[in-house]
């Protein structure tokens, strides 16, 4: 039987994720791994990306991808499974990006009834008088459209699904 997967394991690269267990030391919870037996305390000051109770529904995702979307499809396989099972999911895949219009991101979301917004990024670099995104310098800008674009539709985390095209840290810190 594996764990259930949720973001903090994926921001771990833990799969699947070891023993997760949460207390309070000095007044003050903690989440720990739990280590043969004894408990290694990590950080204290733990962020959450998402405050479900503060916003009453599942966290909006927005799937990233740029090929075939196997991996995109599988998370939202993966939801499909917790509606089945728990009668709920803690998140919502709610977009398909991707950043390469030959990409199967319009089929998909097609079949999944979720839109889909693709912002071809040779396109972009193009429209900047370059021929190839070598040019590390334009990302950030192109990055900021994608985040006006993800801001429109309500998104609460980017799921980078087989997305290969590097993210500037305009588009992590959102």
């Amino acid at each position: 039987n594996r764990e259930p997967v949720n973001a903090y394991h994926l921001a771990l690269n833990r799969y699947p994720p070891p023993r997760w267990g949460r207390t309070k030391v000095g007044g003050k919870k903690v989440i720990y791994r739990s280590t043969r037996g004894r408990k290694k305390m990590l950080d204290a000051k733990v962020t959450l990306l998402y405050d479900r109770s503060q916003r009453k529904r599942p966290m909006q995702v927005a799937g990233f991808m740029s090929g075939a979307g196997t991996n995109l499809t599988k998370i939202m396989e993966w939801e499909v499974k917790l509606k089945a099972n728990k009668g709920t999911s803690p998140y919502h895949v709610a977009l398909v990006f991707t950043d390469n219009r030959a990409s199967q991101a319009e089929a998909i979301a097609q079949h999944w009834g979720i839109p889909c917004i693709c912002l071809d990024i040779m396109d972009f670099y193009n429209s900047k008088g370059h021929q190839t995104k070598k040019d590390l310098s334009l990302r950030p800008l192109f990055d900021q459209l994608v985040v006006e674009r993800l801001e429109e539709n309500g998104i609460d985390l980017n799921a980078l699904a087989g997305y290969i095209s590097l993210v500037s840290t305009t588009l992590l810190e959102r």
